[in-house]
């Protein structure tokens, strides 16, 4: 049983980390004063997207997001977790994560959810119903007017170029990255005196089948708890 709360514990925390840039921007307001932003040099505006046209080029990177892709994260300020990736195809989804040099993974296979240890190398099966596997832009995409949308230089990441924008909400302030496919590549916010910051290292739009393959036999979680609650007869 502590392992099962451990693998419960360690994906709730994978979500709270993808989604604090997404929840920085939920109270903003839809009209959420310009941060002021100094002049571009020439060379920043070559590698900037217009800035006239921040927000539709930040929308339709959001709306174009590739089916497929894998992206491995090292991440800062969080007290547990130092590094993620995630993999999508179809409606496959895969999350490794690193906590104090442990890794763990959640599978949503054909809309079942999975997740597994590997010391000891343990698979249990936690629902048989989940939604289609949601990406932590989602807040984003629904909200994009809640936001002032400003150009960033653009920025070399993960071996890609990744167009850049300034997020600027009532209370919160965040900037990101995204690829030509629409993957985030980097954020950074701030929120209540805390500061995130998430950075890809590896990325690539190729995912093999064999990244869906669970590790270990799933043992279903109802018979592991009712056991529990019987002592283990």
């Amino acid at each position: 049983m502590e392992n099962l709360k451990k693998f419960i514990f360690l994906f709730s925390l994978i979500f709270v980390s993808f989604f604090l840039v997404s929840c920085a921007g939920n109270n903003g307001a839809a009209n959420a004063p310009a941060a002021e932003k100094a002049a571009p040099t020439q060379k920043e505006s070559a590698q900037s997207v217009p800035s006239g046209d921040a927000k539709g080029v930040f929308s339709g990177l959001l709306a174009n997001k590739a089916p497929t892709y894998m992206v491995t994260y090292d991440i800062k300020g969080e007290d547990q977790l130092s590094e993620m990736t995630l993999y999508f195809k179809n409606k496959n989804m895969r999350y490794d994560s690193v906590t104090h040099e442990k890794k763990s993974s959640v599978f949503i296979l054909d809309s079942k959810m999975y997740s597994c240890s590997y010391e000891p190398l343990m698979c249990v099966f936690l629902s048989g119903q989940t939604e289609t596997p949601q990406t932590g832009t989602e807040e984003i995409e629904k909200n994009v007017n809640n936001y002032n949308i400003i150009a960033k230089p653009s920025r070399k990441i993960a071996g890609t170029t990744a167009k850049c924008f300034e997020l600027v909400a009532a209370q919160a302030t965040s900037e990101v990255c995204y690829s030509n496919e629409g993957v985030p590549l980097y954020t950074k916010s701030s929120l209540s005196g805390k500061t995130f910051e998430m950075t890809a290292t590896e990325y690539s739009t190729s995912v093999s089948d064999s990244v869906f393959t669970l590790p270990a036999e799933p043992q279903d979680i109802n018979a592991m708890m009712a056991k529990y609650q019987t002592g283990g007869q």
